[in-house]
């Protein structure tokens, strides 16, 4: 992924109005961390049902419409986003409306949008429509959490690509209590572990204790998908949260991605 120029912590950027202020001055700064959600827009009908999450982590965007989930590099310049030539995708299958309305988000961002960031509302105006999402952070109703969430496995990206669960496997799925402890199925096994948390150097990660299963015998895809997803929990992964979505990191860039039940 491209790096985002012009987030230095002594560049003018940051040096800007506050961003409460009525000029709506924003910078990469002010957005790290927050993740910002829209259910409307002017100028573009959303699918019914859905909305739009966009994700900001250091000089990284993630972005959801209801389907796959995008990311890549971003930086402000000149009071517009503007987004890395080159962005990962998952490769989920979708219905024909969700996938289109991926493509149009991309389009979209792609086009350099003018960007404002009034109190809790994220503004950005494109040619043909206008965004105005609010902060996650201010209503805690739009994000999930880590813990008393169960989290529904939807695709796995290993060596940059991604894929869906297998056809006929019933997707994995985890859960994280308050006190600690982890109840996992694989797609094949149930169990559960010890959990915690902790920081390294990708960013906050989960610390499973031993994981206990069941001994089922499974298809081949489905054993295979257990392998993968035990060994991602197993090596402390890195973990974000972007509205609905929980991605595990393994240190060798395996990723799973859940969605929120």
């Amino acid at each position: 992924m491209l790096g985002a120029a012009g987030c230095g912590e002594d560049t003018d950027v940051t040096a800007g109005p506050d961003p409460s202020t009525p000029d709506g001055v924003v910078s990469a700064e002010l957005l790290d961390g927050r993740t910002f959600t829209a259910s409307s827009l002017e100028g573009h009908e959303l699918v019914p049902g859905t909305e739009v999450s966009l994700a900001f982590e250091a000089d990284r965007l993630s972005v959801n419409a209801g389907c796959n989930t995008q990311s890549g590099g971003y930086r402000i310049e000149d009071a517009t986003l503007v987004v890395a030539d080159e962005w990962m995708s998952t490769l989920i299958g979708c219905p024909a409306e969700l996938e289109a309305q991926d493509r149009w988000l991309a389009q979209f961002l792609a086009g350099s949008p003018r960007i404002e960031l009034r109190d809790d509302r994220l503004v950005l105006r494109g040619a043909d429509a206008t965004m105005t999402l609010s902060a996650a952070d201010a209503d805690a109703d739009s994000a999930a959490s880590l813990t008393g969430t169960d989290w529904v496995l939807g695709s796995v990206s290993t060596g940059g690509t991604s894929s869906s669960v297998p056809a006929g496997v019933e997707p994995p799925t985890l859960r994280i209590d308050e006190d600690g402890m982890a109840e996992l199925f694989t797609g094949c096994n149930r169990g559960g572990a010890a959990v915690g948390t902790s920081s390294g150097e990708q960013g906050p990660t989960l610390s499973f204790g031993p994981i206990r299963l069941t001994k089922m015998a499974c298809s081949e895809a489905a054993m295979a998908l257990e392998t993968t997803v035990v060994s991602v929990l197993e090596s402390g992964p890195a973990f974000s949260i972007a509205a609905a979505s929980l991605v595990l990191t393994a240190p060798d860039g395996t990723a799973l991605e859940f969605r929120a039940a």
